[in-house]
């Protein structure tokens, strides 16, 4: 691909580490700053006031562009794709013996995530393959109580950062109606799914209508370029338990969230903290795509451009 400013001419290829972004996307973003004021959210003046409409309205971008909506998920803003997974570390609630299991090919912050469960998993791809393509679960009935009292994850990339390959989306059910209890060292009737769409979502088109997992990370760099350090957590909060202190806005967050944070008010979503308030702004632009109409002209386009290089073209690449 090569960069949009004339006066710069450079093939890059790292689309799955983070887009390219656009020399208009900045031309907006600098011009939205310069022509508002944006101040701390949580604050009372017009400044706040506006600055925390402009979030909630990013924030219902968000949900609109993967097909879904506030009485399905909540939006978290984090820093990234690795702060959103050590959220689900520290909050997913296991309960008596809850398992976390992780597909080998998989984000090296999930490795991270292990520090919180006691009862780990690590899946062969081929494994996860074969066992997702069984419809049924009579192999590993359950029949005791205390299944009930735990909580069992599941973590894998829709696309692999690494080899590009990407997994089933159907394989959300099958988690959820327990075939990974064959393998579990403890069986629970409760699975849920965090799925790891950093890398996807920049080439493909996520529909949370079709395939609802209960927690999606993504980094907004890897989509547009810019800003980076920015990022989200999409959740089905009921899932979390609080286990750190928040500051700013929560709401839709479980009962002890509430009662732990004096600040809280009716936004739409949880904060966690107050961090980099024009990153967030500046995603009320990059939202709206600058180069490229859809994710699907985007995914045609990479897909021409791949299939045009020749093994030379890489070569030269590699050498510079």
């Amino acid at each position: 691909m090569i960069f949009e400013q004339e006066k710069i001419k450079e093939c890059y290829l790292d689309h799955a580490g983070s887009t390219l972004y656009s020399e208009k996307q900045i031309q907006g973003v600098f011009s939205d700053l310069s022509k508002n004021i944006y101040a701390n959210p949580h604050a009372k003046n017009l400044a706040s006031r506006l600055t925390e409409d402009a979030i909630d309205i990013i924030r219902y971008q968000i949900l609109d562009h993967f097909n879904t909506n506030i009485e399905e998920y909540s939006v978290v803003f984090t820093s990234g794709t690795t702060a959103a997974l050590k959220i689900i570390g520290e909050c997913f609630n296991y309960g008596d013996d809850g398992t976390l299991a992780y597909l080998e090919n998989n984000h090296t912050s999930v490795l991270g995530v292990r520090n919180y469960a006691k009862n780990l998993v690590e899946i062969k791809t081929e494994v996860a393959l074969r066992l997702s393509s069984t419809s049924t679960v009579t192999d590993c009935e359950l029949d005791t109580e205390e299944s009930y009292f735990s909580n069992s994850l599941f973590v894998y990339p829709t696309q692999c950062n690494f080899s590009g390959t990407k997994y089933p989306l159907t394989w959300i059910e099958n988690i959820r109606n327990g075939i990974l209890n064959s393998l579990s060292p403890k069986k629970t009737k409760n699975w849920y799914v965090s799925l790891d769409c950093a890398s996807y979502v920049s080439t493909n088109k996520l529909d949370l209508s079709k395939h609802k997992p209960d927690f999606v990370t993504i980094s907004f760099y890897k989509m547009f370029g810019y800003p980076t350090g920015l990022g989200a957590l999409l959740s089905t909060l009921q899932r979390l338990v609080a286990k750190f202190e928040t500051t700013g806005s929560v709401n839709n967050l479980p009962t002890p969230v509430r009662q732990r944070n004096a600040r809280s008010t009716e936004n739409i979503a949880a904060v966690r903290g107050l961090f980099d308030i024009f990153n967030k702004i500046s995603n009320t632009l990059t939202l709206k795509g600058t180069r490229f109409e859809s994710v699907e002209a985007v995914k045609a386009k990479a897909t021409e451009v791949l299939n045009q290089l020749t093994e030379a073209d890489f070569q030269h690449c590699f050498r510079q």
